[in-house]
């Protein structure tokens, strides 16, 4: 019986490790004779998936959701290159022969030949491939990043930083106790008045002591006192608030009557023992920080527009997609 057990369970696992991802190869998009094809994508999002996740290079099912999750992502950025190259071609941009040899010997090193064969490439191919990504980042900046860089002004700085100070007013907290005098008689009020005589002169942390006396001559009322709460502006209530804004640090509170938890009220006194206030961060900290988030706010949106420009001057927008590629299409298979 542990034979078969076994038996199955070397079957099962080896049906388990030879599954694999197949490929529904077919072009497409075709862009200017250029055909894009679901192998194409394949090569572009095994380079992508080994290098962010080197610990998952011999899952399968990890590759496989990768590839279903980005394969419209990474087409996208294949066509959007294409026809970044078209445009480039119509507004006769170019690249000299001393620029692309310029990166070449930086990326390649001295010995161009020996480490273009040890990576499989031919000279052409690499070439090619290196004239391509200049294009591709020329055409991005005089299109997107040069327009990104006009729309940024100091004016658009400072207004960015007068919308962070109205989202981050300054941070206001407060460390203080209070001391609550209960009981069903009348007479809380005048024994408050007389906790805050005795306290409002004296060292508060000696409360407990101060109030002892107090105590013993009022058995039946009670006299507590709080730990110190911190409560911040973002947090405490407008009533509470208005209390503790009319302490400085080191103060006690006239007593004051509030109702209680069971409908009853009581006389309570603040102790504000401490306040502090953390204002924004000036403008100087923060002018980088907001100019870099403004870039990358504008660089986004000139990248939308671009690439609807092209898709829309060369006949490559949602309907040829959507024409170009069945919706149900699912480019990989696993088995």
């Amino acid at each position: 019986m542990k034979k078969i057990f076994f038996i199955i369970f070397i079957f099962c696992a080896n049906s388990l490790f030879s599954q694999e991802i197949q490929l529904n190869n077919r072009v497409l998009v075709d862009i200017n004779g250029k055909k894009i094809s679901v192998l194409d994508l394949e090569k572009q999002l095994k380079i992508i998936f080994d290098e962010n996740f080197p610990h998952l290079k011999n899952s399968v099912d990890a590759r496989f959701e990768f590839y279903q999750m980005s394969w419209k992502r990474v087409l996208a950025d294949f066509l959007h290159h294409e026809l970044m190259l078209l445009d480039a071609k119509t507004k006769e941009i170019t690249i000299t022969d001393g620029e692309i040899r310029e990166v070449l010997e930086k990326r390649f090193g001295p010995n161009i030949a020996f480490s273009l064969k040890q990576q499989n490439l031919t000279f052409d191919e690499a070439w090619d491939a290196i004239k391509k990504e200049m294009t591709i980042e020329r055409m991005q900046w005089f299109y997107i990043h040069a327009k990104a860089l006009q729309a940024i002004t100091p004016q658009k700085i400072k207004e960015a930083y007068q919308l962070y100070k109205q989202q981050n007013p300054p941070l206001e907290k407060w460390d203080y106790q209070m001391i609550t005098v209960s009981s069903s008689e009348e007479q809380n009020e005048q024994i408050a008045q007389k906790a805050y005589d005795l306290l409002k002169s004296r060292d508060f942390s000696t409360a407990e002591i101060i109030l002892h006396p107090l105590k013993e001559e009022f058995p039946d009322v009670s006299i507590t006192i709080s730990p110190v709460y911190t409560v911040t502006n973002k947090e405490v209530s407008k009533e509470r608030e208005e209390i503790l804004r009319s302490l400085t640090p080191q103060s006690l509170s006239a007593p004051i009557a509030q109702a209680t938890a069971n409908h009853s009220f009581a006389y309570r006194l603040f102790y504000l023992s401490a306040y502090q206030k953390e204002a924004a961060q000036s403008f100087d900290a923060m002018s980088n920080s907001l100019k870099n988030k403004l870039m990358h706010e504008v660089i986004m949106q000139e990248t939308s527009n671009y690439y609807t420009y092209l898709r829309s001057r060369y006949g490559y927008d949602t309907q040829y997609l959507q024409e170009s590629i069945p919706q149900d299409f699912e480019p990989f298979i696993i088995r």
